[in-house]
């Protein structure tokens, strides 16, 4: 798990960090890049949702610490998600899982202007990191 941790940047996170402190953990699309980081964990403290069932309902029933999804997933990406939480009222954690990006502090000023109830973040992983979001 070293190769994930990282000097924090503002708008950054490590993914440990972000799993240690998330009770309740929501996935949103396939994140293989997890199964490592999950083992241990109570199998009812992470939840995988596809995009199509991130609803109002689901959130109720879920009430996630921590909402973590791929930057760019299939058919949606982290503004989508962004949308959706926001129209529920969703106040908690949002973090986008993504390989490293030119200006990843322009990512997140941008999620951050358009959705300021939500406490988001990047966690950027490694080029190496075989990643499928």
């Amino acid at each position: 798990m070293d190769k994930f941790k990282k000097i924090k940047r503002v708008g950054m996170e490590n993914l440990s960090d972000a799993l240690t402190t998330g009770s309740r953990v929501m996935v949103v699309g396939a994140l293989s890049v997890l199964d490592g980081f999950l083992e241990g964990r109570p199998a009812d403290s992470v939840i995988s949702v596809e995009y199509a069932n991130l609803t109002p309902a689901t959130v109720a029933r879920v009430r996630p610490d921590l909402v973590l999804a791929p930057l760019l997933g299939p058919g949606f990406d982290i503004l989508d998600i962004g949308a959706r939480l926001d129209a529920m009222g969703y106040q908690a954690r949002l973090r986008a899982v993504t390989l490293p990006l030119p200006d990843a502090d322009a990512v997140v000023r941008e999620v951050r202007m358009q959705f300021r109830n939500l406490d988001f973040a990047l966690i950027e992983l490694p080029d190496e990191t075989p990643f499928s979001g």
